[in-house]
């Protein structure tokens, strides 16, 4: 890889860091869109795994078994490698690689993935992942790996804000509801 297509990695994460106005679900489309992108795959998905099903959050699939929306059994994908390692996961040629014999080749009908996990409060939230039918020519390469690491971290972090924000505002309407109660009295 160039130091040009390097740069281009590092140039992408920050305009997505540097556009404030856009909703976590608009950051999180643009996340696995840019992916899919760069990596030049098919498909791009970011999941939830944290009742051990395979809940498809965001898909760049419009249609069909890993479109938004749909739920699988884990057990049958490559990202359950990523949510038990609990790191990054490259397979540039699943038929020329330790995964051939995996279950998830004949469920999910992949060829090359790279996924990386997402983690919300320190517990596994699930993954961000891009795949394709067909081998890539040319092996994912360490600044690939690492851009996917970045871009998973980059939605953890958002990911565990909305939490935070969602809890804050809990609070704050019992508070309120405390305060009124008080005011009444």
């Amino acid at each position: 890889m160039s130091k040009t297509e390097t740069t281009d990695y590092f140039r992408d994460l920050y305009e997505l860091d540097a556009d404030r106005s856009l909703s976590l679900a608009e950051k999180i489309e643009h996340t696995v869109a840019l992916g899919r992108e760069r990596l030049d795959v098919q498909r791009g998905l970011l999941t939830f795994t944290g009742r051990g099903e395979y809940e498809v959050i965001e898909s760049t699939i419009t249609d069909g078994a890993y479109e938004s929306g749909t739920v699988h059994d884990l057990e049958t994908t490559y990202c359950r490698h990523v949510v038990g390692d609990e790191e990054v996961l490259a397979i540039s040629d699943v038929e020329d690689s330790a995964y051939s014999d995996d279950i998830a080749a004949d469920t999910t009908e992949t060829q090359c993935y790279i996924g990386a996990p997402l983690t919300v409060d320190r517990e596994t939230f699930g993954t961000l992942c891009y795949s394709g039918n067909s081998a890539r020519e040319r092996a994912f390469t360490e600044d690939e790996s690492r851009f996917v690491e970045l871009l998973a971290r980059r939605m953890s972090r958002e990911l565990e804000r909305e939490k935070h924000y969602a809890t804050l505002e809990s609070q704050n309407e019992r508070l309120n509801e405390y305060a009124e109660l008080l005011a009444h009295d």
